[in-house]
């Protein structure tokens, strides 16, 4: 885990930045776009694997754009979207940067996958284009010092670290079966699941990868099932773990299962079923003030406008996009070189909580919680961390 550091001074509040918003329209600023518009460029998995988290997330950034241009826009310039189907595939992704560096965006939010942003990153940095990141979680993104990028979520090894510590002091349990997506996320968390357990104390009888596409899984679980660990830990999307959990309590297996923030949501629930009742996630949640503007505004708007259920991933991304608003509050300009300069001092109150980044690029606190799954399939919160890296 990293060491603690002092933490940001208070953000400023949503009055705040309706304030500056409306009080900034016509401050001088030469967009880098077509027109008057602030060109955001949105890069999302809107088709294949990962498309239901990529849609959703859409139409949080939509939300969010929306919010802005009733205000004012920023520093005055409407907010026009440019999308990129990245496919969750890293050339695609690439691709996609490209795109949006010809097309003279201002600031880009994405890529959701960490495998995707790795590799757009550097075509970005290279252009001199700010990348938010919403939800991109792979340490590697932290360790690279890129100084065109900050990201509302958190890195999966503090994650993993988090989960790990809650299975040995919380659940009890002494030995784990570790599997993961073999993809750039899973592997991560993964990683740093099995290197916190060992280091508290734990036994790990097996790390493995599983395809996540496969429908059947029964040879990894057969294997799981003759080890009889006390935990079998899951670290992916929610396609694949709500087949493994339904399919291992089908085999009789009956140890623990726990899970990330990737899985958490209704589809876990449909593609588990009964088999979800019990089981363990961590999550990113909503701010835990329910009175906080922006949280109450993307749940109760994603809610009725797309009868989408707000969860934390979708928090990050809006998040992601109001944070470009304030670097351009900051900057006094809406220039994508401007932005680079300030987004590292970007403060503000989100959906998700309190906002603010480090000089990696990573977000100075960042709050997680631990879930089970009720009979009435419903997410009882058991425990909240708040990490001040």
């Amino acid at each position: 885990m990293k060491n603690t550091k002092d933490r940001r001074a208070f953000a400023l509040s949503l009055g705040a930045l309706l304030a500056v918003l409306l009080a900034g329209i016509g401050l001088a600023g030469c967009s880098s776009g077509s027109g008057n518009d602030f060109v955001l460029g949105i890069g999302l998995p809107l088709t294949g694997s990962n498309a239901s988290y990529g849609v959703a997330s859409m139409d949080s950034d939509q939300l969010a754009v929306d919010y802005l241009n009733a205000h004012g826009g920023i520093l005055g310039h409407p907010v026009k979207i440019v999308k990129w189907d990245t496919k969750a595939d890293p050339a695609t992704g690439v691709a996609g940067a490209q795109s949006f560096v010809s097309q003279h965006v201002n600031a880009v939010v994405g890529f959701f996958n960490s495998d995707v942003t790795v590799p757009a990153i550097r075509i970005l940095e290279q252009a001199n284009v700010p990348l938010f990141g919403d939800n991109p979680s792979t340490p590697q993104l932290a360790s690279l010092h890129l100084t065109n990028f900050v990201r509302v979520t958190g890195d999966d090894a503090l994650e993993g670290v988090i989960q790990a510590q809650f299975a040995i002091q919380k659940l009890k349990v002494k030995s784990v079966v570790a599997i993961d997506d073999q993809e750039a996320f899973g592997e991560a968390f993964a990683q740093a699941f099995v290197d916190e357990f060992k280091k508290d104390g734990g036994t790990v009888l097996d790390h493995e990868g599983v395809d996540p596409t496969a429908n059947d899984y029964s040879a990894i679980l057969s294997k799981i099932a003759s080890l009889k660990p006390d935990l079998f830990e899951f670290s992916g999307f929610y396609q694949p773990a709500g087949l493994l959990v339904k399919q291992a309590r089908q085999m009789g297996i009956k140890s623990i299962f726990i899970t990330d923030s990737a899985v958490y949501g209704d589809k876990y629930l449909g593609i588990a079923g009964p088999a979800g009742v019990g089981t363990y996630l961590t999550n990113v949640p909503l701010s835990q003030e329910s009175d906080t503007p922006l949280s109450k505004y993307l749940t109760d708007n994603l809610q009725s406008k797309y009868g989408i259920k707000a969860d934390g991933i979708d928090a990050n991304t809006f998040d992601a996009v109001i944070a470009v608003s304030y670097a351009a509050q900051l900057a006094n300009s809406i220039a994508p070189a401007d932005l680079i300069k300030v987004m590292h001092d970007v403060k503000f109150q989100g959906a998700t909580g309190d906002v603010s980044f480090l000089a990696d690029g990573d977000r100075a606190q960042v709050d997680y919680t631990v879930v089970e799954v009720m009979p009435d399939n419903s997410y009882k919160t058991l425990e909240e961390f708040k990490e001040i890296l």
